[in-house]
């Protein structure tokens, strides 16, 4: 049987023009009502629902003002022909063109419209043979995926004209075609950088929040510059000051739907699930305060503050962690239970799905641009190979230029849930945090002699590390004692993940380096969230 795919771009150099969060959004939803002519021009041919098998299409009253389509669009059949003598592509750009034109002057004379030129429609149509035990679905999937991979490789490049084009657009500030597909107004008020990083101040210092947003956006550095002035010092934390960038990826959903022993109609019910799964995280993510870019397929793309505007059930305020965990556990938890029923192995293990994060957190004067390729490479460079999947790779860099990663995988609950305890127990002093973190740093050569070893070794090793550099007395109650004691639990649960029977002194100085690197970024990061760290 034919069937067919296409695939929209240049999505990631497109998203690059982008200086403003509002820059963003409206690069990312301008693809978004690409697949959305897409998807209509297909219908007008005959292609019908029952034949489109990826994405699911999302209902027409359902706007969430974010683009919930994914770059790729899978179904039966071959591409229809049109009736008026002109390309499929032709026509669909005719959809795009006219509802994205504006004028852009008063006497409205000059009509500003986008370039064909500056798109990109990759279509590729098969003819899919299967044997008996093979599901003929996700075997199209399969080949009609490397089928565009290979041809988004001879991806041309945009002249300045149609790159200029796209440009204007998406920095409309006003009356932008696309504030009116999206929400059917003329406005849509997107937040600055230095707002949306100052979200939790909007909770805690209301009458102060409109001076605030007023000063911040002024084009004026000396009144940018002291809007947190209009803040106490008790409310004022340092993250109030750091933005963060967040990239997602479904783990193990491709694999899913392509594997060749998938039952039939389990491609649907997975694409069903994934449009329910952009809209939870659209809504969760709003709700904490954050402003979602996309959230096509499994993929995620939003802009956070490092705190939230809500509170968790023991009073403390939600963190950009704690965000992270609910949109795995409870916006994903469709994809992850129709992953699990299909009962599916990759070798000898069961296929499990879940979300990795890449998150970018910067100053908020920082370039979003740079910020926004940084959280790419922490997802499809770092988290995406780490272990066990469901990674959470994070890169915080300081104003001053120092910069601390992190990165670790929850399907380790025990390291996840001693990484837990270090941030609630990190209310301590932030010289403390200090010395621990930089003494476990600078021993990376005294703590290399017992990686490797047995649990009893190392544990007994570990904590008389801690009792003579880090002046640890077991059994004592207090914030300092009990600081030390999660500290010296995460390290043992390190070297317990890295423990082996074999390995030799380069893996013992690489492995032990990892270790301490990771450890210094989760003790600073435990400090910064809980609003301690130095403010800069």
């Amino acid at each position: 049987m034919k069937y067919t795919a296409i695939n929209i771009g240049p999505i990631v150099s497109t998203l690059q023009m982008a200086r403003k969060p509002r820059e963003l959004w409206a690069a990312s939803y301008l693809f978004s009502h690409l697949m959305d002519c897409i998807i209509d021009t297909l219908f007008e041919l005959g292609i019908t629902k029952a034949d489109i098998i990826s994405p699911d299409i999302l209902n027409k009253n359902q706007n969430l003002g974010v683009g919930l389509y994914p770059d790729r669009i899978f179904f039966k059949n071959e591409l229809p022909v049109t009736s008026n003598g002109k390309t499929f592509e032709d026509t669909v750009f005719e959809k795009l063109i006219k509802s994205t034109e504006y004028t852009v002057n008063k006497d409205k004379i000059i009509l500003h419209r986008l370039k064909k030129e500056y798109f990109k429609i990759m279509i590729v149509s098969l003819d899919i043979s299967v044997v008996q035990s093979e599901n003929e679905e996700s075997k199209a999937i399969y080949e009609l995926n490397q089928a565009l991979d290979k041809l988004e490789l001879f991806n041309i490049t945009n002249t300045d004209t149609d790159t200029k084009n796209v440009r204007d657009l998406i920095i409309m500030r006003d009356k932008s075609p696309l504030f009116k597909k999206a929400f059917d107004t003329d406005d849509f008020p997107i937040e600055t950088l230095g707002e949306i990083a100052a979200k939790q101040l909007e909770v805690l210092g209301q009458e102060n929040w409109k001076k605030f947003a007023k000063d911040i956006k002024s084009e004026d550095k000396k009144i940018a510059e002291k809007a947190y002035s209009h803040f106490s010092e008790k409310n004022l934390k340092s993250y109030h000051k750091y933005i963060c960038i967040v990239q997602a990826d479904g783990d193990n959903v491709g694999t899913t739907v392509s594997h060749k022993d998938l039952q039939d109609g389990k491609v649907k019910e997975i694409s069903t699930a994934l449009l329910d799964f952009g809209k939870k995280a659209t809504n969760k993510i709003k709700e904490y305060g954050g402003l979602p870019i996309y959230a096509g397929g499994d993929d995620l793309l939003f802009i956070a503050p490092v705190v939230g505007i809500q509170k968790k059930e023991d009073g403390n305020w939600k963190n950009i962690l704690d965000l992270l965990e609910e949109l795995n556990n409870d916006s994903f938890k469709g994809v992850i239970d129709k992953v699990a029923e299909c009962n599916l192995k990759k070798g000898n293990k069961p296929i499990k799905a879940s979300l990795s994060f890449g998150v970018s957190i910067t100053y908020y004067k920082y370039p979003l641009y740079e910020a926004l390729d940084n959280a790419r490479r922490l997802l499809f460079e770092k988290a995406k190979g780490v272990d066990g999947k469901n990674a959470r790779v994070l890169n915080w860099r300081k104003h001053s230029g120092s910069a601390f990663s992190l990165s670790f995988s929850k399907s380790n609950t025990n390291l996840a849930s001693k990484f837990d305890e270090v941030i609630k127990q990190s209310q301590v002093e932030e010289a403390l945090v200090s010395a621990v973190a930089h003494k476990i740093s600078n021993s990376e050569g005294l703590l290399k002699l017992w990686m490797g070893s047995n649990e009893n070794i190392y544990t007994e090793r570990n904590k008389a590390f801690f009792e003579k550099y880090i002046g640890y007395v077991s059994g004592k109650t207090d914030e300092n004692s009990l600081y030390k004691e999660s500290v010296l639990n995460l390290l043992n649960e390190f070297y317990k993940t890295k423990k082996t029977q074999r390995i030799s002194e380069q893996e013992k100085e690489q492995i032990t380096s990892e270790v301490v690197k990771t450890m210094y970024g989760m003790l600073r990061f435990a400090k910064f969230i809980n609003g301690e760290e130095d403010k800069q």
